[in-house]
């Protein structure tokens, strides 16, 4: 798991992807940005830490290797989690899903990081 030590009033933001550099460009950018962050690569353990961790914002991608973006979406969302979504895969299937799960934002990759960062602190 990638993270940053926690600092009190920081934004606490969870990014779940199984691109490791992905989720390594993520998780640095916000870090320098004062966002208390972590990285996962599975919907398991992002739901472990989800419970744990608490945190404001989760970040997922669609499509990870062992399950599905938009099942921990819904999962996600019925526990009471801000999900943003972001893919490569901006099917109209994948927006429709993601909305109809209460994603609060699809945005698509390659993203703009400042966009990112200022969708995160929106749904903070």
């Amino acid at each position: 798991m990638l993270g940053s030590e926690e600092k009190k009033g920081q934004i606490k933001v969870l990014f779940v992807d199984d691109e490791v550099p992905i989720l390594e460009s993520y998780t640095k950018y916000f870090k320098r940005q004062g966002f208390n962050v972590r990285g996962i690569e599975t919907a398991k353990d992002a739901l472990e830490i989800y419970s744990d961790w608490l945190p404001d914002v989760v970040v997922v991608d669609v499509h990870l290797a062992e399950s599905s973006g938009l099942a921990l979406l819904g999962r996600l969302s019925r526990i009471g989690a801000k999900v943003i979504v972001l893919t490569e895969d901006d099917s109209a299937e994948n927006i429709i899903t993601a909305m109809n799960r209460n994603a609060r934002e699809f945005l698509v990759k390659p993203v703009d990081m400042a966009r990112l960062q200022k969708a995160v602190q929106v749904c903070a």
